[in-house]
């Protein structure tokens, strides 16, 4: 009996242990997962940025044939911004809310045996940027246009 009063000392010292552990797991789990949600909202907001870059190139299509295949005579890499100009700069900085960079590279096809002779254009959108996790990240989409009008 004489040694109880030790013992809730020690008792207490081990549940205040726990708890601490307790909390520090919960305060890291919540950081990876809000450091995952914001990484995933990023590369969420660069495909955007990557199909808005492939939308341009059709719309830049649209307006005409050959003042498009001007652009991708000599597979030309272009930084395209928020605001839509086509820079034929490399590299890039950021262009678009000035943490991505967009740039769309344009590399004109002939397609043999058609009548009349025909070209397709093939379209790279790249949107890169960086974070705490990775300095470097980067979505590409591909698509291939013709002058079908």
């Amino acid at each position: 009996m004489k040694y109880q009063k030790g013992q809730s000392l020690v008792e207490m010292v081990v549940v205040i242990g726990m708890v601490v552990l307790l909390v520090t797991g919960i305060v890291a789990g919540t950081t990876v997962s809000l450091r995952r949600s914001e990484t995933s909202q990023r590369r969420s907001n660069a495909l955007s940025f990557a199909q808005e870059g492939i939308e341009l190139a059709r719309k830049t299509r649209d307006s005409g044939w050959t003042a498009f295949a001007l652009l991708g005579s000599s597979e030309t890499t272009y930084c395209v911004g928020s605001d839509g100009l086509w820079n034929p700069s490399s590299p890039c900085s950021p262009n678009i809310d000035n943490k991505f960079t967009r740039s769309i590279m344009l590399h004109i096809i002939p397609i043999p045996d058609t009548d009349p002779p025909m070209d397709e254009m093939k379209v790279t959108s790249r949107v890169a940027w960086g974070d705490t996790t990775n300095p470097l990240n980067t979505v590409h989409l591909i698509t291939y246009l013709t002058g079908w009008k």
